[in-house]
């Protein structure tokens, strides 16, 4: 609480002749500083207009700060999202990397050493390919990124075949197109489908023939759409969204 010499100090230092509090839940925050009146004073309805602007000047203040609050909150649930998705990413590499090494601690033939060694050398690879995606990400160049869609459908099944379930079988679809999406992204998003496709392949094989997963690629208007189907019992129809 300021003395009226403190007030007087504080409004001429500031070329104010008066001044309103601006309160948020009932703690100052600032002040509505005014001029001096045209009449010499302020009269009643003045005083009481100041009161109201200062009061939804503090209004306005508490509704800020509350979505200042609510956008940090977001924010930090989108990290979350995003951590978990990241751990996601970096875990496959690691277990593979991991059933390799102790692979590599069994006594072993030359060849299945090779094995090994070639699973490590490749998913160390694939974890850089993660981390260079994430930069790739975060920089603005990225949206200017271009990928031919075979070459990144190749690459990605050479990276996969030895981790397919042996009876699935892969086959792709569709012409050639070049995408705006950087290559990493796209391989790591065909990753992701074609894995999990495989996976309900092999455990539901089908009564007649060999389980498989199609890869195809559609050109709709300007856009391109990619679509990944496997011959699995699909997704149950009390969960579909």
């Amino acid at each position: 609480r300021e003395n009226s010499g403190e007030l007087a100090a504080f409004l001429e230092a500031r070329g104010a002749a008066a001044g309103v509090a601006i309160k948020r839940d009932g703690a100052r925050v600032g002040w509505l500083l005014v001029g001096a009146p045209a009449e010499g004073y302020y009269d009643l309805a003045a005083v009481r207009a100041l009161a109201r602007m200062a009061g939804a000047l503090g209004r306005a203040l508490r509704h800020a700060e509350t979505t200042r609050a609510m956008l940090h909150a977001d924010r930090l649930a989108q990290m979350g999202t995003m951590a978990a998705g990241i751990a996601h990413e970096v875990r496959n590499p690691l277990s593979a990397m991991l059933g390799a090494v102790e692979v590599l601690g069994l006594p072993i033939t030359a060849e299945q050493k090779e094995e090994s060694l070639r699973i490590l050398k490749e998913e160390v690879l694939r974890l850089d390919s993660i981390l260079t995606g994430l930069l790739e990400y975060a920089s603005p160049r990225a949206r200017n990124a271009r990928c031919r869609w075979r070459e990144v459908y190749e690459r990605t099944v050479r990276l996969m075949r030895p981790d397919l379930p042996e009876p699935v079988t892969l086959d792709c679809a569709g012409e050639e197109a070049e995408l705006a999406v950087s290559s990493t992204h796209l391989q790591q998003i065909l990753i992701n489908l074609v894995k999990n496709a495989a996976r309900a392949a092999a455990l539901a094989p089908p009564p007649e023939g060999t389980p498989s997963v199609s890869v195809s690629v559609v050109r709709a208007g300007g856009k391109v759409l990619l679509r990944v189907a496997d011959s699995g019992p699909g997704i149950p129809e009390d969960i579909l969204p």
